[in-house]
């Protein structure tokens, strides 16, 4: 089960790397592969990787989340 954990944060993690913009959570799902990826964001966050973020709004007003690596 951690193996797997870590397989998964690690492709969260190239994800975030490899972009060239902030992702949304819907983007690092296609690009990664996992269904809810801000539950490995905090993972990787408590292990001391600096992801940050930040909030955008749609054009309907909803507001939601970018990630990315300084």
């Amino acid at each position: 089960m951690e193996q797997s954990k870590a397989i998964v944060e690690g492709r969260v993690l190239n994800a975030l790397r490899q972009a060239t913009r902030p992702l949304s959570c819907i983007e690092i799902t296609n690009i990664a592969g996992v269904s809810d990826p801000r539950g490995h964001i905090s993972r990787l966050r408590r292990k001391g990787y600096p992801i940050s973020d930040h909030w955008e709004k749609t054009r309907e007003g909803n507001n939601y989340k970018r990630y990315f690596i300084k």
